[in-house]
């Protein structure tokens, strides 16, 4: 059998005899997909720190800035500081209401951003830059992919990497594909579910 393109597009490790990697039938999990929301699960939690700031107490939570286009801004909670209240470990904040990640939305990679208001009052100087808004956990294997509202176009990027746009999906519809972000969606179509 010849090797083609498909079979080259990324560097996945195999799934024989690896339970966790292995192809599934039914998902195990359903996120819903929040557009341009940092990504926890990224290496440094999806943020390129510019600086650590200081005076930060641990378990501080900060509310990052909007950025360019944002909707709504991050949280980061401080885990470790050093001895100058500088950040050492961070991660997206959990909402304690309903236990998810305070990542944001509508952030793009390269966004700029700084702690948006005085609080917390001891801390202050933390500064990053968005570095990844995919899905959580598709660093090596997307996401099935569920459409709760319909009428319109979803635009992803597959799993490959390439970005693709498709045309007037319907409610209800399981989409057999496996992506690693949703890019944009139009008309009415809404309440997009990842499937792990």
């Amino acid at each position: 059998m010849a090797v083609n393109s498909f079979n080259n597009f990324t560097e996945l490790d195999a799934v024989n005899g690896v339970f966790q990697q292995e192809p599934r039938v039914f998902a195990h999990d359903a996120v819903a997909i929040q557009i341009g929301a940092i990504n926890n699960s990224a290496p440094n939690h999806g943020l390129k720190v510019t600086n650590s700031g200081s005076s930060y107490q641990v378990n501080d939570v900060i509310t990052l800035t909007t950025g360019a286009g944002a909707t709504t801004a991050a949280k980061v909670k401080v885990l470790a500081i050093d001895s100058a209240g500088a950040i050492t470990n961070y991660e997206m904040n959990v909402n304690s209401s309903n236990g998810q990640h305070e990542s944001g939305a509508e952030y793009v990679v390269g966004d700029t951003l700084t702690q948006a208001s005085a609080s917390p009052a001891n801390g202050s100087g933390f500064a990053a830059t968005v570095s990844n808004i995919d899905i959580p956990h598709t660093s090596k294997r997307g996401a099935c992919v569920y459409v709760g509202n319909g009428g319109g176009n979803l635009t992803v990027v597959m799993e490959s990497g390439s970005e693709v746009t498709f045309k007037n999906v319907v409610s209800g519809q399981f989409l057999p594909i496996l992506i690693k972000r949703l890019v944009s969606v139009s008309g009415t179509l809404a309440d997009v579910l990842a499937l792990y």
